[in-house]
């Protein structure tokens, strides 16, 4: 948890809650201090946003999450990668029944990590588009990241009341600095990763990152 009185509120449910230094505030700081100060060594993570109501498959129907995680991380055992997720898309019709070691674009909603201490860590310092830079990263150091592509959360993206929008102040913030950190992305991966403006969808209209499955390490 991020707040001391998040800390007194969950205590009163669970035994094991730790409390993230003030040091790390962000979505990016939050998971980079779990994978790499607070996690142990072949500790397996899983990461859900809470805003997350269903998990479906291709077919409509909801996941055994139980069995799923288990399968998530048996297949990155066997890929040899330590980073993955789940397709953010719950239309059937770009939905398949495969698994990819590709640069394709892993959820922030759901994703799993196989924490490995012989490798460089990887810190992240954006909020906005942490998702993507997570992909690049682990997919540069690893040469693959892990996605299953008939499962998808059923979720709501740019929700003005609470998350990432009243951490910093308001959905015109959070659009400046989607903006500017697409760039910084964009800049320093290139090749990897383009912008372009999304003007339909469940959101407001804003910059959106598209990574290049295409590219090979």
């Amino acid at each position: 948890v991020s707040t001391a009185d998040d800390l007194v509120e969950y205590k009163k449910i669970y035994r094991n809650v730790v409390l993230v230094p003030p040091s790390h505030k962000g979505i990016g700081k939050v998971r980079s201090y779990i994978i790499n100060k607070w996690a142990k060594h072949d500790d397996k993570i899983i990461m859900i946003d809470d805003d997350i109501k269903q998990v479906k498959d291709d077919t409509g129907a909801d996941v055994n999450l139980k069995y799923f995680f288990k399968e998530f991380f048996n297949n990155l055992k066997e890929e040899q990668l330590y980073f993955g997720g789940i397709v953010l898309c719950n239309n059937p019709f770009f939905m398949k029944r495969t698994w990819t070691t590709t640069l394709k674009y892993v959820s922030g909603a759901m994703q799993f990590y196989i924490v490995n201490k012989n490798k460089d860590e990887i810190d992240c310092l954006f909020n906005h588009f942490e998702d993507f830079y997570y992909n690049i990263r682990y997919f540069k150091r690893d040469g693959g990241i892990l996605r299953c592509n008939f499962v998808t959360p059923i979720t709501k993206n740019y929700n003005t009341n609470g998350g990432i929008c009243s951490q910093m102040g308001g959905l015109e913030n959070r659009l400046k600095e989607a903006e500017e950190n697409a760039d910084k992305i964009c800049d320093t991966y290139k090749g990897m990763v383009r912008k372009y403006y999304k003007k339909a969808g469940r959101g407001p209209a804003c910059v959106n990152l598209r990574l290049n499955h295409h590219f090979k390490i």
